[in-house]
């Protein structure tokens, strides 16, 4: 029996357990995944440790603690150091080491349901969070027409300096910003938890910045929101042509990356994405 978890706050909104479940009865082996509310940042090395005793094999860190577990691990993987940010930790002996899925269960979901990423293409992230950070961090190896928008610029331009020595546009968030970089951009990613479930009628783009277009066609957008399947953010942009693309499936490829590492599976996990996704379809609101 294996066991893992995920370490946030909030947590009810997560379908994490039945997704391991799922992925469990694919491996075919017997998977249990809880999830645990840690009420403070204060508190989290302390659930690291005693999930550690207990012998789980792995943990997700989740909102708001990923820019924040790199401090309780013993070693950290290439892409959590680049990018500053955990959000798997594994059991290694008697060694915690800190990975992010994030970056490679980002770039999966994006080109497998959207398109590839070409040299050419310009994208605009919202947000600058520990899921902005790895998103960015793997877009930017294939392609380096990135703008950051953030409510706190100064947050924006600490994530451009660290992962681009300042090469990366960043900007504060506002509507005639917003307006400028949807005109240029062809890939917008919402990585905020604006719009999440239970507040599933919030939306970080207004729609008076969407009236500003006739159509958003030949545009993709990609939301870090798992729940609702799909967002105001997703429902806005695919009412005005543009192709969107869940944040569940990022969860899926994310979570079947840290599945890897906790089970030391060596070959890569072969799974239907949209078969799994409509297994959890039903768990979301």
């Amino acid at each position: 029996m294996y066991y893992s978890a995920l370490l946030g706050k909030p947590v009810e909104h997560s379908i994490s357990p039945q997704l391991f479940r799922v992925l469990g009865d694919i491996l075919g082996v017997e998977y249990s995944h809880l999830k645990i509310e840690v009420a403070t940042k204060d508190l989290l090395q302390e659930y690291i440790s005693a999930l550690k005793i207990l012998n789980f094999c792995g943990i997700n860190i989740t909102l708001p603690y990923k820019l924040y577990a790199n401090n309780f691990v013993d070693e950290l993987d290439k892409t959590a150091l680049n990018c500053g940010a955990v959000n798997t930790i594994a059991f290694k002996g008697n060694r915690t080491i800190g990975y992010n899925t994030d970056a490679i269960g980002a770039i999966r979901a994006l080109e497998s349901k959207l398109r590839k990423i070409k040299s050419d293409d310009d994208f605009c992230v919202i947000g600058s969070g520990g899921a902005s950070r790895a998103v960015v961090y793997e877009v930017y190896k294939r392609c380096k027409n990135i703008s950051i928008i953030n409510i706190d610029r100064n947050e924006a331009k600490k994530v451009s300096h660290e992962l681009s020595n300042g090469k990366i546009k960043y900007y504060k968030l506002n509507d005639a910003n917003l307006v400028s970089l949807l005109g240029k951009s062809n890939f917008i990613i919402n990585t905020t938890p604006v719009g999440m479930s239970p507040e599933s009628e919030g939306t970080i783009i207004d729609q008076g910045v969407l009236d500003k277009f006739k159509t958003l066609k030949g545009k993709y957008f990609f939301d870090a929101i798992f729940n609702p399947y799909k967002t105001k953010f997703l429902l806005d942009a695919e009412d005005k042509g543009a192709k969107v693309c869940s944040g569940l499936y990022w969860m899926i490829f994310q979570a079947t990356a840290a599945l890897k590492i906790w089970l030391d599976i060596k070959n890569e996990i072969k799974i239907d994405e949209d078969k799994v996704a409509k297994r959890l379809l039903k768990h979301l609101d």
